[in-house]
């Protein structure tokens, strides 16, 4: 049995899980979107990081303390990855 290869850690790769293992509709997840906006707790946030180690295949559980339900998508996403996420001004 081969193990699957692991997925980097992507906005897609977010909204994969977030959708697939938590149900939210795709349409309703942008980068402005808290966790809250979507019903999840910081028990959900918490089954979201490991749900992305199983991915990924990163250790993510030390970044949990960085999250809250009030943090957006792609606050979360800066936080796991590191990287500054630009976010477009549609106003």
């Amino acid at each position: 049995m081969t193990t699957p290869a692991k997925q980097p850690l992507t906005e897609e790769t977010l909204h994969d899980v977030m959708h697939t293992q938590f149900k939210v509709p795709r349409e309703s997840m942008t980068d402005e979107t808290t966790f809250d906006e979507l019903g999840m707790d910081s028990l959900a946030l918490m089954e979201v990081l490991v749900a992305l180690e199983e991915r990924t295949g990163e250790e993510l559980s030390d970044k949990l303390t960085e999250l809250s339900p009030a943090s957006t998508l792609a606050q979360a996403r800066e936080v796991i990855t590191g990287e500054k996420i630009t976010v477009a001004d549609n106003t």
